[in-house]
């Protein structure tokens, strides 16, 4: 008699009591007016513990904008030595909608986002998808703080499928640019290079590294990675000319002129690359290596008194008395020469 009416008080409450799964789903579906709010409220406060409910009547006040009410739903300041990953990233959302709600300019606005970065770092320190770690740092950005922003998309990248890796780590390289952090830029727009999809963008993550170190006014740094990123793409003309050039500028001439004559050897009619490689056999007091070319540029501009008088110095110093003397007489022909100091045009 006991065991059947036991029983039949059990289906009774498994009638009218939701399961697990149905509970969560009437929550997750609930509108945010004043009856779901209410009913929210009721199995909050019955079930104090139960984070899914409380963080659901959260997002309804998080809807409707009632901050206050909704950073008190998903755990109160003396609750958060137990706040989950879910809870205090739900906080994060609540303090950005309010800050942002705050007039521009006013010192409250500026408080509210100084929450928003101390919460952003409480978030951070949970694991997170790649998605959400964008939007973390695009918060950040908004603060502003692109060194945090940064490191987020770094997090982003660690976590991304691999084909969403070397984008995401040269966005950071750009970020830890301008937070002033040039040798973590360098890191990521290495990291971007070593995972590009093709050689285009591997080439193109190679050459950010190399302008973060250049605008960083750090120049040997910049002709070493240079250097070992000629021998990794060979005969690229585009890091062969940053070489050549960074080698340059470090005053290394004899490394510089050797990057100038693979490129001539790629583009043996590029008239710019050879008044370059012009200047570094000059820099190299190699006048002999100097002289064709010059005298090629004289071909490309046969009626150039400009060059017709390089082209005469340039002769006497590798020991041509007979191409010097011939250039010297054009000259004198035309009544120029010899009266300004010597420059490569």
């Amino acid at each position: 008699m006991l065991v059947g009416v036991a029983f039949a008080l059990g289906a009774l409450l498994a009638a009218v009591l939701p399961t697990a799964r149905e509970y969560q789903h009437d929550t997750d579906g609930l509108s945010a007016d004043a009856y779901s709010l209410a009913y929210l409220g009721v199995l909050s406060r019955a079930t104090p513990r139960d984070e899914h409910t409380r963080l659901a009547l959260a997002r309804r006040f998080l809807a409707l904008g009632q901050y206050d009410a909704a950073l008190l739903a998903a755990g109160a300041d003396g609750d958060r030595a137990r706040g989950s990953g879910p809870a205090e990233s739900l906080r994060l959302d609540v303090l950005l909608a309010r800050a942002r709600s705050i007039p521009e300019g006013t010192p409250a606005r500026r408080e509210a986002f100084d929450a928003v970065g101390r919460q952003l770092l409480t978030v951070r320190a949970f694991p997170q998808t790649a998605a959400r770690l964008r939007e973390l740092a695009t918060i950040a950005l908004e603060l502003p703080n692109p060194r945090l922003g940064a490191e987020l998309l770094v997090d982003a990248a660690r976590v991304a499928p691999r084909d969403e890796r070397a984008r995401l780590f040269a966005a950071a390289g750009r970020w830890m640019r301008a937070s002033g952090d040039i040798a973590r830029a360098v890191e990521c727009f290495r990291e971007a290079e070593e995972l590009a999809p093709d050689p285009q963008s591997a080439r193109d993550f190679a050459v950010s590294a190399l302008d973060a170190l250049e605008a960083d006014a750090r120049v040997a740094e910049a002709a070493d990675l240079a250097a070992s990123f000629v021998k990794k793409y060979g005969d690229d003309a585009v890091i062969l000319d940053r070489a050549a050039t960074l080698a340059a500028y470090a005053n290394r001439v004899t490394v510089a002129r050797e990057f100038g004559r693979r490129l001539i050897r790629l583009s043996p009619d590029n008239e710019e690359l050879i008044r370059k490689q012009v200047r570094l056999e000059l820099a190299a007091a190699d006048p002999r290596a100097a002289l064709p070319l010059v005298t090629r540029l004289v071909a490309q501009h046969p009626t150039d008194v400009r060059w017709r008088e390089v082209e005469a110095r340039v002769a006497e110093w590798a020991g041509s008395p007979a191409l010097a003397l011939s250039d010297w007489l054009w000259l004198v022909g035309r009544g120029v020469g010899g009266s300004v100091p010597f420059a490569i045009p």
